[in-house]
């Protein structure tokens, strides 16, 4: 669970929350070395793209998924500038789908 749990949701904190979820991408890179440049590559080029709050590999790492919070109205451009920035970096256009959150397990959406 990430370090400081659900609070950031219960608050309707996204800003918050982008910043655990980066938080947490450091730690899986720096302290367990289960990213890879690829994904760095793709959490970079995320970083720099508008609308993004946070972002971190997904799953176990080592392959090529990451999870990014971004501001609903700046998806598609985040995810046109993702294409664009990790393309232009690696020479492979990533596959990027933009996806809304619902109500889950806390019962809030951002």
């Amino acid at each position: 669970m990430l370090r400081g749990g659900p609070a950031p949701l219960r608050a309707g904190d996204p800003a918050a929350l982008g910043r655990l979820l980066a938080e947490s991408h450091a730690s899986s890179r720096d302290d367990f070395a289960n990213s890879s440049s690829a994904l760095d590559a793709l959490v970079e080029s995320a970083e720099a793209s508008p609308g993004y709050l946070g972002g971190k590999l997904s799953g176990a790492g080592w392959a090529g998924c990451t999870v990014n919070l971004v501001e609903a109205a700046r998806a598609d451009a985040f995810a046109e500038s993702v294409r664009r920035q990790y393309s232009r970096r690696t020479g492979t256009t990533p596959d990027v789908h933009v996806c809304r959150a619902a109500p889950g397990a806390f019962g809030h959406a951002l």
